[in-house]
């Protein structure tokens, strides 16, 4: 209900948008941010709040034809799921392949939406993915230096650091 407003409320005042991409860009800006925060956060994201959320293609004979291929979509699934190998991710991913097929051809404007949406929210969680992946890294390393180091030894260190110091 909450998402439901809050798409309300985004609609009314993004009503700004690009007629040469065929799409509301700031609003599928939103929607991915959206969903890059709850998979970060491990939030469930449900098909129905994907189905709400695809209201940002205005124009099918602006978008791009590679959102219209199936063959496409899931290219970019099955490259987006080896390089984001979460579970929330794939979930996500399976709900979009989902929604895609179930769109298909009969309705253009929902297939094209789920292909815009999945390929916006894989581009900003991977980010996100690989700033993770980094900082999980620098703490694993973090470990093993102060493990090496052991807690006693680094605090004689500094005790006596100032004993060494040598002036000229």
């Amino acid at each position: 209900m909450i998402l439901r407003c809050l798409n309300l409320i985004t609609i009314l005042v993004l009503n700004i948008y690009s007629s040469s991409y065929g799409c509301n860009m700031k609003l599928l800006n939103l929607e991915a941010d959206t969903y890059t925060s709850r998979l970060g956060s491990r939030y469930p994201i449900l098909e129905e709040n994907i189905k709400n959320s695809l209201i940002f293609v205005t124009d099918l004979n602006l978008i791009g034809q590679k959102y219209f291929d199936p063959e496409g979509f899931n290219n970019l699934q099955s490259i987006a799921l080896s390089k984001i190998p979460t579970e929330e991710f794939q979930q996500f991913a399976n709900s979009c392949k989902k929604l895609y097929q179930y769109y298909g051809q009969e309705n253009t404007l929902k297939s094209s939406s789920v292909y815009l949406l999945f390929e916006k929210v894989t581009e900003k969680y991977y980010k996100d993915y690989k700033l993770l992946q980094k900082l999980n890294s620098f703490k694993k390393r973090n470990q093993k230096i102060e493990s090496k180091i052991g807690n006693t030894r680094l605090i004689d260190t500094f005790i006596n650091a100032d004993k060494h110091i040598n002036a000229h």
